[in-house]
């Protein structure tokens, strides 16, 4: 308890406002005032304090939330009514209130406590294709704000693809030829977690991509000539590599009109 963040608070030298024991547990004249004897010996009644364990999790968190404000810790600003207040996640759930030297979970705890409650993300990060979870590259709080956020999934940005071209940056644009369905979101194609598809794909191509570009090709169509259609059956981004989006136009001189804006290499 000593080397904890709230054991800092109790040090005088700190110089910090006062939190002590009674902050959280109540007033210990409660304790003594209820003195028994067991075994000869006098005993405190600890049955008179406040024992957060046995309390339900909305009530721990009043307690917590008394001096973690949304001044004191812009981070909750968001807490009422998220995922994890409606889900009934206690604060003591995932923060270790006598022992952490800090308010937040070290990374090294974080992909483990979360993965603790999210059974499906913890098969997908056992896909071959994922985020570097294992060597805590990337932790959970890089993407989401466990505390509440205004979007969906408690993403920390305002939608899936700035939070992902935070990271990604040479992916996010702006291209003067979008591909429009990723420029608005990257789940559309991508599994953020996991996937059993290279690139983190939802499924492999050129599967993927059919789902949009349904009869995109015709046996009269270039792409399948006889002496092209093979190629179609590998990965449409053989051809297509710019998928994302390009600034330059696409397709040979002889082409450049036709296949302008097609994201060819």
């Amino acid at each position: 308890f000593k080397k904890s963040v709230h054991a800092e608070q109790i040090d005088k030298e700190t110089h910090l406002p006062l939190v002590n024991c009674e902050t959280c547990h109540g007033p210990g004249s409660l304790a003594i005032d209820n003195i028994k004897e067991v075994n000869g010996k006098k005993q405190c009644d600890f049955e008179s304090l406040i024992n957060l364990k046995k309390l339900p999790a909305e009530a721990k968190n009043l307690i917590c939330l008394k001096c973690h404000t949304k001044a004191s810790t812009p981070n909750l600003a968001m807490w009422r009514g998220s995922a994890h207040d409606l889900a009934g996640v206690a604060c003591s759930d995932c923060h270790k209130l006598h022992t952490s030297p800090l308010q937040k979970v070290e990374h090294a705890q974080q992909i483990n406590l979360c993965l603790s409650c999210h059974k499906k993300i913890k098969v997908e990060i056992s896909n071959l294709s994922k985020h570097p979870f294992n060597v805590r590259k990337i932790v959970c709080t890089d993407c989401h704000n466990p505390h509440g956020s205004m979007t969906s999934n408690l993403l920390k940005r305002e939608s899936v693809r700035e939070t992902c071209a935070y990271c990604h940056t040479e992916k996010g644009g702006p291209y003067t030829f979008e591909h429009a369905d990723l420029m608005e979101d990257c789940s559309n194609c991508h599994v953020p977690h996991g996937s059993v598809n290279d690139n983190l794909l939802k499924v492999r191509e050129p599967i993927l991509c059919l789902r949009c570009h349904e009869g995109h090709h015709s046996f009269r169509s270039e792409a399948l000539t006889p002496k092209n259609k093979l190629k179609f059956y590998n990965r449409c981004t053989d051809c297509h590599l710019s998928i994302h989006g390009t600034d330059t136009p696409s397709g040979s001189t002889t082409t450049l009109p036709k296949n302008q804006g097609r994201m060819l290499r």
